[in-house]
């Protein structure tokens, strides 16, 4: 079995295709089976992954996905892996384990300059109609918050060396909004990374109101594996 592109389709099996048909900017992806890391050494799953077609003219970073893309299930998340090669060495180790995922997800994306999360409505105030967008620019930890009222007029933004909003432009963030609201009922958090010109969906939760999120991530592997960008869903650790 080999490695299977997720094209765009309102009935793909992954919610990744059915967000793509929206319209949504998602990134390449690829689902990759058990059997393929099974039957492949680490070189020949080295191979294969070099294989794979390159949107971009810089160098590739990966995000693995572990387990299925809906709002209820618990997985893991290993974002920005520099390599070809890391990446290989990541997919065994998850399939090493008992038990282990039937199939993960790998998207392919470009150097990052800024990555956060987009709240179509804000996440503690539901009865704000206020889109609040969190994030992290290249080279910082520092996290920032920009927040726009509902006509999209930026109406605060974090002091900061290096601001987001200079980073990342406001229309760019306003259309995901916009798109978000429109092909979803319930209020979004739509993980967002930006390399210089493209905005880029990695993928979109229900904001929740629950003590304990539905939804969780960890990051096992420490932050030596991040070696840019640190895409910041921390509303869920």
């Amino acid at each position: 079995m080999s490695i299977e592109v997720l094209t765009a389709d309102v009935e793909g099996g992954e919610n990744l295709q059915r967000w793509a048909a929206m319209g949504l900017p998602i990134p390449p992806s690829w689902r990759i089976d058990r059997s393929v890391v099974a039957d492949s050494s680490a070189a020949s799953l080295t191979q294969q992954l070099r294989a794979l077609p390159r949107m971009f003219t810089d160098n590739r970073y990966w995000v693995l996905q572990q387990g299925p893309m809906n709002p209820d299930s618990r997985r893991e998340s290993l974002l920005n892996l520099d390599s070809d090669e890391s990446l290989a060495a990541a997919l065994q180790s998850i399939f090493d384990r008992e038990p282990g995922p039937d199939h993960v997800v790998i998207q392919a994306l470009p150097r990052q300059q800024a990555a956060g999360v987009l709240f179509t409505r804000h996440p503690l105030r539901q009865d704000l109609p206020h889109m609040v967008v969190e994030g992290v620019v290249d080279g910082s930890n520092e996290r920032q918050r920009l927040i726009f009222d509902d006509s999209g007029r930026l109406v605060h933004a974090s002091q900061a060396a290096v601001p987001l909003s200079q980073q990342v432009d406001e229309a760019l963030l306003r259309q995901l909004h916009s798109k978000l609201k429109q092909n979803f009922d319930r209020p979004q958090a739509g993980e967002w990374v930006f390399d210089g010109e493209q905005l880029w969906l990695l993928q979109t939760l229900p904001v929740g109101s629950l003590p304990e999120p539905k939804e969780a991530w960890t990051r096992r592997a420490g932050v030596g594996l991040f070696n840019q960008v640190e895409t910041p869903l921390w509303y869920t650790l």
